[in-house]
Formats: C-alpha cells, sequence, structure tokens
C-alpha cells in the first residue's frame, strides 16, 4: 500500500520512505514500526501492544519502542507521534493511500500564482530555512586544537583554515597515555572546556598504516580510526574527519553530550555511519539499553566490509560478544570472537585490539570452564607483551595475567605478575591512578578485613579513568558492603556523604543502610523514588536495580511488588526472578 503524509510517501509494502521525491533509508524495525502507526492511525497504541506487533517473539524492554520512535520523529518530524502519558503513542498526521501513478506531493512551483503578502510569507520562511540549513552545516569550529606528540610517528601535519592547531603546552609525563586516561590528561592542562585535546597512536601495516585518535573536551570527545597507505598523507585525511566532526557539531559551544547524543541518532537515522554507530553502541550500552546497542552494533557488522573500517569492525564485534558473555549467551559471544578472527586480517598489528581479544576470549573461556583455552590465552598475553608495544599496555596484560592466574589457583604466577606491573608503574612513570588495580588485588587477596578495608580505601582516593573506573565503583560498593555486614554502620553513613562517585547509585546505598537501621519504610521510599529517577533518565540499569531491591524488599501482599516483577519479566530478568522465587520457597 502507498501513502502519502505532509512531504512524505511511504510503501507499507517493501519499506520505502521518500520525502519529494528523495528516498530516505529506515531501519528494518523503522519500517515496520512506522508501517503499524499507519495502519492504525488515530488509535493509541499500548507499548505492550506496539511491543507484540513489531518485535513479536524478541524479549526486549520498552526503551527500544520509545528508541524507535524518536527515530522515527527526527525523520519525519516531532508532532508526527504523540505521546499519552501511561496510554502510548499515536499517529498524529493525516494519512491519503494513493495509486503508484499519482504525481507526487505538488511542488511550489506548481501552484497558482499568490497574492503577495502570500509570496512575502514564502520568502521568509525560505530566507529562515536557508539560516537553519546554515545552522546546520556550518557549525561554529573551535579557534584551536591543542595537539599532543602522537606515538608512532615522528609528525602529523595538520592545517585548517577554520581553527588552528597548536602543539600541546607542558604535557604530563603519562601524555603518552592519552588514549586510555583522556580525561585525566585533559584536566592535567585545562581548567575550562574551551580548550580540545588531540592526540592518538600509529600503527604500522604490512601495507600502510591505521592512525588511532581521540578529541577531547571535558566529558565530550570523538575516537575513531583512519587507513592510509601513505602515512604522510594522514594530516590531510585527519584535516577532512575534523571538518566532517564540525559539520555534524562537535564543537559547538556549550553542547551537553544528550544534544551531541541526539544530533548522532539523527544522523545515523538517515545513513549508517560505522564510527558513529560505534558511539551511539557504546552510548546505549553504558546506560543498560543492551537491545539499543545490539540494533547499533549489528548495523556496524552488516556494512560492507572495508580496510578503512576494520577496527571499528572489530570493536563493534568484540563489544557485541560482551553483551552475548554478560547475558549468558556463551556459544554466541565465542561464535563473534570467531568472526572477528576471520574477518579482521590485521588485527593482531593493532595492539590494543589484541588485547582486547585476548582479554574477551579469557574470560569467555573462563565462563565456559575452559581452562586450557585460558592457559592458552595467557601465552598469547605474554608473547604480545614481549613486542614493541606501550608500557600502559604491557601493564594491562600483567594485570590480567594476575587475575586469570588467582582463578586457575596459579598462586607464584599471580603474585609474579602482579609485581611485574608495579614495577612497570614506578619505571615508566605511568600514572598513579593504574595503581587501583595492584590495590584491588592486594584486597581480594587479604586474608583480614583491616587488610582489605585500608587497600578499598587507597583505590576509592585515586583519579578516576578510563580504565580503572570499574575499579573504583567496585571498591566502592565491596567497601560499603563490608561496613554493612561488620554492623559498622558509621562508617557506611560516612562514606555515603564524604565520598561521593557520580556512577555509583547512591540511593540504592542508602536504601541498604536504612534497612539495615530497620527503618524499612524510609528504605521502600529511596528505592521508588530511585525507580522512578532511572526511569525518567532512562537508566536501563538503575531501574532494573531498583526494581529487583522493591520485589525483594515490599511485602508479598502489596499491590506494587507485582509491577515490578513485570517491569524485571520484561527486561530479561527471569533468571533471577526464578532464583528469587526458589530461595523464598
Amino acid at each position: 500500500m502507498l501513502v502519502e503524509f505532509d512531504k512524505f510517501r511511504f510503501n507499507t509494502d517493501n519499506g520505502l520512505l521518500t520525502c519529494e521525491g528523495k528516498s530516505i533509508y529506515l531501519k528494518p524495525k523503522q519500517q515496520a514500526l512506522l508501517t503499524f502507526f499507519i495502519e492504525h492511525a488515530g488509535t493509541t497504541l499500548s507499548k505492550e501492544r506496539i511491543l507484540e506487533s513489531v518485535w513479536q517473539e524478541r524479549i526486549v524492554s520498552e526503551q527500544v519502542v520509545f528508541q524507535t520512535i524518536s527515530q522515527l520523529r527526527a525523520i519525519i518530524g516531532e508532532r508526527a507521534v504523540q505521546t499519552y502519558s501511561r496510554r502510548g503513542y499515536k499517529w498524529n498526521l493525516p494519512v491519503q493511500q494513493v495509486t503508484s501513478d499519482s504525481p507526487p506531493i505538488p511542488a511550489l512551483k506548481n501552484q497558482i500564482k499568490m497574492p503577495k503578502r502570500t509570496l512575502m510569507t514564502v520568502i521568509a520562511l525560505g530566507i529562515f530555512t536557508l539560516c537553519l540549513w546554515l545552522s546546520r552545516n556550518l557549525q561554529p569550529a573551535p579557534e584551536s586544537i591543542h595537539v599532543l606528540p602522537f606515538n608512532g610517528i615522528s609528525e602529523v601535519a595538520l592545517t585548517n583554515s577554520s581553527y588552528d592547531f597548536v602543539p600541546a603546552a607542558h604535557p604530563p609525563a603519562f601524555a603518552s597515555d592519552f588514549l586510555t586516561m583522556p580525561i585525566l590528561v585533559w584536566h592535567e592542562l585545562f581548567a575550562d572546556k574551551t580548550h580540545w585535546l588531540l592526540g592518538g597512536r600509529v600503527y604500522r601495516l604490512d601495507k600502510g598504516a591505521v592512525l588511532e585518535f581521540r578529541l577531547q573536551n571535558g566529558d565530550q570527545y570523538w575516537h575513531d580510526y583512519i587507513f592510509s597507505l601513505d602515512p604522510t598523507q594522514f594530516g590531510v585525511l585527519l584535516n577532512k574527519k575534523m571538518t566532517e566532526l564540525q559539520k555534524l557539531g562537535l564543537f559547538k559551544k556549550n553542547q551537553t553530550s544528550a544534544h551531541w547524543v541526539s544530533l548522532l541518532r539523527e544522523q545515523s537515522a538517515h545513513a549508517s555511519q560505522a564510527s558513529i554507530d560505534l558511539f551511539l553502541a557504546n552510548h546505549f550500552n553504558e546506560l543498560g539499553h543492551t537491545d539499543t546497542a545490539l540494533a547499533y552494533l549489528n548495523s556496524i557488522l552488516a556494512l560492507p566490509k572495508t580496510v578503512e573500517d576494520t577496527p571499528i569492525y572489530a570493536r563493534a564485534a568484540l563489544q557485541k560478544a560482551l553483551i552475548y558473555k554478560h547475558s549468558g549467551q556463551y556459544d554466541r559471544a565465542l561464535e563473534t570472537l570467531n568472526d572477528v578472527d576471520a574477518k579482521t586480517d590485521f588485527i593482531a598489528l593493532i595492539w590494543p585490539l589484541k588485547l582486547e581479544l585476548i582479554k574477551a576470549r579469557a574470560f569467555l573461556a573462563y565462563a565456559m570452564r575452559d581452562s586450557e583455552q585460558v592457559s592458552a590465552q595467557l601465552n598469547l598475553g605474554a608473547a604480545l607483551a614481549k613486542q614493541n608495544i606501550d608500557a600502559i599496555g604491557r601493564f594491562q596484560l600483567h594485570i590480567l595475567d594476575s587475575i586469570l592466574s588467582a582463578k586457575l589457583g596459579l598462586n607464584e604466577r599471580k603474585y609474579v605478575q602482579l609485581n611485574e606491573a608495579q614495577q612497570l608503574i614506578t619505571e615508566q612513570r605511568l600514572h598513579p591512578a593504574n595503581l587501583a588495580f595492584i590495590y584491588l588485588h592486594y584486597a581480594l587477596f587479604a586474608s583480614d578485613n583491616d587488610t582489605v578495608i585500608k587497600y578499598l580505601n587507597k583505590i576509592i582516593e585515586l583519579p578516576r579513568t578510563q580504565n580503572n573506573f570499574w575499579v573504583l565503583d567496585d571498591a566502592y560498593e565491596r567497601l560499603f558492603d563490608l561496613y554493612i555486614k561488620a554492623d559498622m554502620l558509621t562508617q557506611a553513613h560516612a562514606l555515603l556523604v564524604t565520598k561521593k562517585i557520580q556512577t555509583v547509585n547512591h540511593n540504592l546505598l542508602r536504601a541498604r543502610l536504612l534497612l539495615a537501621q530497620n527503618q524499612t519504610q524510609q528504605a521502600i521510599a529511596v528505592l521508588e523514588q530511585s525507580y522512578q529517577q532511572s526511569q525518567r533518565e532512562f537508566d536501563k540499569n538503575g531501574s532494573i536495580n531498583a526494581a529487583r531491591a522493591l520485589y525483594q524488599y515490599l511485602d508479598k501482599q502489596d499491590s506494587k511488588r507485582q509491577l515490578y516483577h513485570d517491569f524485571l519479566q520484561r527486561n530479561g530478568e527471569q533468571k533471577w526472578l526464578e532464583r528469587q522465587h526458589n530461595e523464598q520457597g
């Protein structure tokens, strides 16, 4: 069926959408959802009905509905789909069925002559549209971009008429680790968000080279790769990439992360680009929306394979494998990792990707109880550490070896690897933030609570980096748990008040403290507040954690308990619910 609405035509049979004759790419679920809305135009559709009809047998979260509707709004217009609180969504544009040979929606030039006042209005609208186009395509550029030395190449020639490239003045000793601790390096150099920092690393291949680079401005960033057969052309190619990012709006002043994500989602909805889709996949995965993240990752993996996009392809596959592993789908995770090896010929020459592959395979093998494969990955890691890689890479490999050796019961080896890692921090002047990994091991290996508390406190005082953030979060929660179990409630309260780690859900910890103090109703009120806040912020992990706690602590006769049960079931928590049922008898 061919239908027409606003300035669009849509074929519900083949999913083809056009705007004034120009084709617009729609992803399969976008096509299916648009078809469903049009077939039920004028009807308010609940999220449950949309999930059942569009996603059918697949178990996905309500957030997927919201994301796909947002993508359609970005393409067609905000007023296309109306939201009705607690009821659902309704298609809001008049729809007219047309025959395939009907002329397209008439353009302005085919209409009858207009009165002067109308003509002036049209001209004003035209000027407004031009200004809007210019604002989108001629985005502001930073006055200057500060450049760190690129590891692996003597110089990258950078010139751009829109802004100046300035060598970073007095970079810290750990600036060579910019790719692994970008925010820390940025904060060491700058105090406000008027400065952009650029750094990277070059990997030599048998034919050509790959430049990995990162732009950082506070917590806003862009991380990407460039391939060239001739490394002397990296400057030209990087300039071209910077111009593309400027047009996307990366350098817009006072731009929030949410607005940047919105711009990228709109761009991805029109045409998939590997680096944009990977950014979005990482963003949604961090929020716990793994189904949305998988949609973007699958979009990358479905693109035609090119040498230029091989590093992005590899990172997408690694991310997908980790999602499968964390959800217990070990066979699918292994299949995805095998696919990385088969389709990315030169991944071994880009050592950070090789390290991530070794790490992913090793932990997956351990989860699958394959100790032989774990040992094989340990040997691959040891071999990689002897190659010409950065000190931070060798440090990470020693830490990985120590962790896995401990899991395999190789006590002597785990301490040898730990000592090697600590020695690298001293000899290579690595940032003290890397001590978080050393201290965590000492805490885990300790046999008395006083020693554990000492090292956990050391960890949470360290600076936060892109690599150690999970160690700081883990140490904070371990320390809080230890205080609660030891009935050290004063210390637990002091930890919540004096040491705030942004990525830890303090409402959940506060509720646990209230429960330990036998203040159950106050704890439930805090948890309900946490659940509602997480829902508003589309924080799936936060919503699930709060719903779990509420399901556990609410009285079995409380009607709200069923609400949280249903939410958990819709969001893939069936196994957890089964365990709760078995434990409670």
